[in-house]
């Protein structure tokens, strides 16, 4: 899998709580190395990467999080 997902943390401003988290794809191409998020889709259209493959791996990432992980869902919306 190249794909993967990282929960960053997001907290409240003004009180420094811990109110959810964001989650990042994070892409590791077999021959380029880490992709910067700016970049997935020009290098996934030079990589001939069909873009629709990297969406539905990345959702499946966020479905194991929100399906019981401690790193899923926000416990609050912003």
């Amino acid at each position: 899998d190249q794909v993967s997902v990282a929960y960053q943390p997001v907290f409240r401003v003004e009180t420094g709580e811990l109110v959810g988290f964001e989650a990042l794809a994070r892409w590791i191409h077999p021959t380029r190395g880490p992709i910067v998020p700016e970049r997935f889709i020009q290098v996934a259209e030079e990589s001939g990467v069909e873009l629709t493959a990297l969406r539905s791996e990345f959702l499946e990432y966020g479905d194991v999080g929100a399906a019981g992980s401690s790193f899923g869902a926000a416990q609050e919306a912003l």
